[in-house]
This record gives C-alpha cells, sequence and structure tokens, in this order.
C-alpha cells in the first residue's frame, strides 16, 4: 500500500460541497498484467476544522473501503475481422458494381488504425479474378473510399488502407466492392454462371492482415478465419418474372377447355434471353376436378396483360408447347389425364409440334412477355360442394453446379451430352433457360440442346424461394 501526503496546506473542502479525487499514474513501457487501486480504512485521515480548528475523531469519520477495479495493462489492443450480415443471393450483369464482402472489425483496449487487408478469391472452381474489370476490388468505409486491392496474380489481393481507423471497443464495417467484367467470344468470360466470391483471408502480419495502435503505436494482428460471403451469380442477361392476378370470372371453377388457371410475365434484363422449359404444380382439393390438356399460350412485347396479341414465335396459334404436349408425353395419356384430388407437376417445353421439334423462346433484351397457363376441365364436384383448383409457377432450389463442372467437352447442354449432365437431368430443373451469352437464338439443336450457358431457375426475380404465388380458382 501507498500513503499520499498532500502539498502545502492541504486539501480544502468547502462546507457543503462535495470533492472527487482521481488517482493517475504513467504506464511502465512493456507492462502486462491486472492492476488496482483502491482506498483503505485504516489509512486514519486527520482532517480539521476551518472554522472551529478542532479534530474530526475517527467515530465522526466515515469510511467506505474498496480495492478499486482491477485495470489491466497490455502492450498494444485487440482487433477482430469476422463476416457482417450476408447479404442474399443475387444475380449481376456485366458493368454492375457489386458489394462482394463486408467485414466487420472490432477492437478492444485502443483505436486501430487499420493499415492493410488481404482478400482471397474463394471457389476457385467457379469463379476467377477475371470476373472483375481490372481484376481489382475498392475498399469503402461507408460511403467514402478508403483503398483498392488487385488480384495481380494468382487468387489473393493485398490492400493498403488510409484512414480506416476502428474505435475503442467498438466496431466498423469494411465494404469490398467490384465492378463485373464483361461476356463475350473476345474476353475472359465467354458463358455465363460464374460464382464471383470475394473473402477475408485469415492471415496476419506485415505481408498480410495488420493495424497499427492509436495510443501504444504497436503493430496489432487480427483475428479472424477466412469468410465465407454469399457470393455473385455472374450472368450476360436474366429473366424477371411478376405474376398477373385471375379476373373474378377465371377464378370461377367451371367445365370447359382451355381454363385460364395462371398467368404471368418475363421481362428480359440486360440481355436477350432465351426459355426452353416451364414447369407449374397442379393440385386440386377433391378427386373430382379432371384437368388435361394444357397449354402455355405466349403473348407479344406490347400486349400489357390484354393476352390479345400472340407471340407466334414458336408456333403460329401463340402456343409454346405445341400440340398441347406437356411433360414429354402426348396430351390426354392415362398418366396424365387427371389430377383426382392429387398434385402433380405439368412440364411445359417450347415444340413446334408434340414431341416434333424441341426449340425455345427468344426475349429480346428489355422486352416482356406474357404468358397464360390453360387447361381443359371435364368435371367439378356437383353444385354446393366447395372444391379448387390451385397452380402455381415452379422455381429451382439451388444451381446446378453439376452440369458445368461435369461435361467433358465444355458444353453445358440441357439434356447434357451423355443424358446425366445437362440441366434437365438435374435435381432441380423446373425453369430452365439461357442468358445468350455469346450468340443469338438459332435453330432447336444449336439455341436449344447445345448452347453452352443454359442454367435454372435459382435465384432468378420473381421466383422467390422455389416458386412463384399460387392461384386458386374456385367452385361452390
Amino acid at each position: 500500500s501507498s500513503s499520499f501526503v498532500f502539498d502545502g496546506t492541504g486539501l480544502t473542502l468547502t462546507k457543503g460541497t462535495t470533492r472527487t479525487l482521481s488517482l493517475k499514474c504513467d504506464l511502465k513501457a512493456a507492462a502486462t498484467g491486472g492492476y488496482a487501486w483502491g482506498y483503505h480504512t485504516t489509512s486514519s485521515p486527520s482532517p480539521t476544522g476551518l472554522t472551529s480548528g478542532q479534530s474530526v475523531g475517527t467515530s465522526d469519520l466515515t469510511e467506505n473501503g474498496s480495492v478499486g477495479q482491477t485495470m489491466t495493462a497490455a502492450t498494444a489492443g485487440t482487433l477482430s475481422v469476422a463476416l457482417n450480415t450476408a447479404a442474399s443471393y443475387e444475380i449481376k450483369t456485366p458493368g454492375t458494381t457489386v458489394t462482394l464482402a463486408e467485414l466487420k472489425y472490432s477492437a478492444t483496449l485502443e483505436d486501430v488504425t487499420v493499415k492493410q487487408v488481404s482478400l482471397v478469391m474463394s471457389g476457385a472452381a467457379s469463379n476467377s479474378p477475371d470476373n472483375l474489370i481490372n481484376r481489382e476490388v475498392s475498399l469503402w468505409d461507408g460511403l467514402t473510399p478508403v483503398g483498392t486491392a488487385s488480384f495481380s496474380s494468382g487468387d489473393h489481393a493485398t490492400g493498403t488502407l488510409t484512414g480506416f481507423v476502428v474505435p475503442k471497443d467498438g466496431s466498423k464495417v469494411l465494404t469490398v466492392k467490384g465492378k463485373i467484367a464483361g461476356i463475350s467470344v473476345s474476353e475472359a468470360m465467354d458463358r455465363s454462371g460464374e460464382f464471383s466470391k470475394v473473402d477475408y483471408d485469415g492471415g496476419s502480419g506485415l505481408t498480410s492482415n495488420y493495424g497499427l495502435g492509436v495510443s501504444s503505436g504497436q503493430t496489432v494482428s487480427p483475428t479472424g478465419g477466412v469468410t465465407s460471403s454469399t457470393g455473385i451469380r455472374v450472368m450476360k442477361g436474366y429473366p424477371a418474372f411478376s405474376k398477373l392476378d385471375l379476373t373474378s370470372s377465371e377464378k370461377t371453377l367451371t367445365v370447359g377447355s382451355e381454363r385460364t388457371l395462371y398467368k404471368f410475365k418475363v421481362e428480359a434484363k440486360d440481355n436477350d434471353i432465351l426459355i426452353g422449359k416451364l414447369t407449374f404444380s397442379v393440385s386440386s382439393s377433391t378427386v373430382s376436378a379432371t384437368t388435361s390438356r394444357f397449354g402455355l399460350y405466349v403473348y407479344g412485347n406490347t400486349d400489357a396483360g390484354s393476352f390479345s396479341s400472340i407471340d407466334a414465335q414458336v408456333n403460329t396459334t401463340g402456343l409454346f408447347n405445341g400440340g398441347y404436349c406437356y411433360s414429354q408425353v402426348a396430351p390426354n395419356t392415362s398418366s396424365l389425364a387427371g389430377i383426382g384430388g392429387l398434385s402433380t407437376k405439368v412440364r411445359i417445353y417450347g415444340d413446334t409440334g408434340c414431341n416434333t421439334a424441341t426449340t425455345s423462346l427468344k426475349i429480346p433484351k428489355g422486352e416482356t412477355r406474357w404468358f397464360k397457363l390453360v387447361a381443359s376441365v371435364s368435371s367439378v364436384a356437383p353444385s354446393g360442394t366447395s372444391e379448387n383448383l390451385e397452380a402455381q409457377l415452379e422455381g429451382d432450389a439451388a444451381f446446378p453446379v453439376a452440369h458445368q463442372t461435369n461435361e467433358t467437352d465444355g458444353e453445358m447442354g440441357v439434356f447434357g451430352i451423355d443424358g446425366v449432365t445437362g440441366v434437365n437431368s438435374a435435381t432441380n430443373n423446373d425453369f430452365i433457360w439461357s442468358p445468350t451469352s455469346t450468340t443469338s437464338a438459332a435453330g432447336p439443336d444449336s439455341a436449344f440442346l447445345n448452347r453452352n450457358d443454359w442454367t435454372n431457375g435459382y435465384g432468378v426475380p420473381g421466383l422467390s424461394g422455389t416458386n412463384m404465388t399460387s392461384e386458386t380458382i374456385s367452385h361452390q
């Protein structure tokens, strides 16, 4: 313990007031460990009244002993890095500036200036630095640029930061952005489907990740392992879906041919797209409703939802599936003649006739096509019996990675070279489309079967989760 004697005439406490004393000291260089300074009740101070001249006796003196707070001495502060809240999976197109990662830095004991960050292009099998213009990312503190990092060689990049200070016992987010490079036969990416992922590489030291303590001046090596960002799927273009509500009469379940079950529109974003296959789920609440002969009609860019101006690109009737062929069998076959209280998948391929010539529907960049699913309803429950028929457009729950990596000749055909690696043979194959990365639409063989960047509906806007919102047609 240590005793302190006040200088001069001592410490004067004015009547009716309170005085707070602070105990301070200089910290010895390289000091470590825990220290506590408190008040000892056996110190026996002897205050004297300035007016009375009387000393305050120990019986009139109240003392509250305390061991004090533990003060921890350290040679420098600490710094940790982790992935900030992960963003949602998204499809992005060339020329778009995207957020690739958000790194949350946290500091203790002192402010820390982050001087350098080391990044890695993770998942090298499905992406490369060539996905980014100049193989470079920019680093941001909110809206303020604080540095850049270049993947000049290989999948690692180191960037120097300026003015990125993490507050003591606080956090700050470093945003990593990049601009998506082009896709063409003359560029590094010659097809769509790359999955750009940039992450913190988990390293430490002057050649990797480090900061400087603002108070200590010491080098601070951060803790935290390699992060796992969500990633950006790179497509030259993509479809955007929107569901359209049925009219009140269309929502009434009655017997008839070509009864409308579902309506939606598709817009081609940033590039021409091709549509090869769409899948619908159709179900009935009872065994009474018998539905068959499904057809999908396509309407032109200027139709605006009137469903009167057909697109005759695939068939002069506007049918996407010529001959009403669906699920790769002829209409009204016994296996799909009726739903009968069960749910069934109705798979519709672009076809000039029933299993005649498989083809695709082209939607030019910036244009919209309007779609209407119809079916023949041959029977319904008796009057007074409630019955519902439900339909919805299906999406896909995961990207078809296998069909990209398993093709021996570099092609990513819709049905696959050997019938096992194409999109249509993947587990998730409800919606099949192409962003036409390097060529325009051609005949059935080149446009649909052998194009090298066909893919499925995973992450396509409007197909949230695994399907679009259902439509219910009712009979009372």
